[in-house]
């Protein structure tokens, strides 16, 4: 996951490759014990991609804005929780209002 978020993705890969990479690392950095080091690398990927990048990776974003708000909260750092849990609901209220989403 390190090299997937520090190098710049190649320009075939689709960005959610980045974001479903990270929908298990909650569990690994609770286990593992590195909640910080999790921590640090959702916000890079939350930094990097502050929104969906196309509407059909929506619900991956949302997935990987949660695991950065868990990690984000257990770390201690609960502004940064507060911002993504508010920017993916945000993102979800928009998606249940798109008839195609329902």
């Amino acid at each position: 996951l390190r090299q997937i978020i520090t190098a710049p993705p190649p320009d075939e890969e689709p960005p959610e490759t980045v974001l479903r990479a990270s929908l298990g690392l909650w569990l690994h950095c609770l286990s593992s014990g590195n909640v910080g080091e999790g921590a640090h690398w959702m916000r890079m990927i939350t930094s990097r991609y502050p929104r969906p990048p196309r509407p059909e990776t929506s619900l991956t974003w949302c997935r990987a804005v949660w695991v950065a708000g868990f990690l984000l909260f257990i770390h201690g750092d609960h502004n940064s929780t507060t911002e993504n849990i508010e920017r993916g609901e945000k993102v979800l209220a928009q998606l249940s209002a798109t008839p195609s989403h329902g």
